[in-house]
């Protein structure tokens, strides 16, 4: 046995295919298609590019965890800028001759590498290197994006 499938626009249409069928020995079976549509259609662009920008924050978020936080050496003979995984992401640690400066990034993205730049242009054309200058200046650059807190060598 054959199947045919056959669109049936408007109800006359249909009327002259049962008719036919009856008069041939056919069997007629209906079959409801359903379109897609619009709304469907763009909800599954929509809920598409959600996943995939979720996708993306996530990998993001763990490539920036795995990088851990950033080292600034102002000691004489040291090496100027490093990655530490040791340190929480977001934090900057200033290391200078005579103690450190803990800097805890309020922000976040962009801002964040904005706000790192900022401060490490600012340290480094000042050119100041003990612990309790170079907070004054990082403090006056951060404002309330940062935690700054200077510690002493040693303590």
């Amino acid at each position: 046995m054959e199947r045919r499938l056959v669109e049936v626009q408007d109800a006359e249409e249909l009327a002259v295919l049962r008719r036919t069928a009856r008069e041939c020995g056919a069997d007629l079976e209906d079959v409801e298609l359903r379109d897609l549509g619009v709304t469907t259609a763009v909800f599954i662009v929509g809920l598409t590019a959600m996943v995939f920008k979720t996708v993306e924050r996530w990998v993001k978020w763990r490539v920036d965890r795995q990088d851990g936080g950033q080292v600034i050496d102002l000691r004489p003979g040291q090496v100027l800028a490093r990655r530490d995984p040791g340190l929480m992401p977001g934090l900057l640690l200033l290391v200078t001759s005579d103690g450190e400066i803990e800097v805890k990034m309020l922000v976040e993205g962009a801002e964040l590498q904005d706000v790192t730049s900022t401060v490490i242009n600012s340290v480094l054309s000042t050119g100041t290197s003990g612990a309790e200058a170079v907070a004054a200046v990082v403090q006056s650059v951060v404002g309330d994006r940062a935690a700054v807190t200077p510690r002493a060598v040693g303590r």
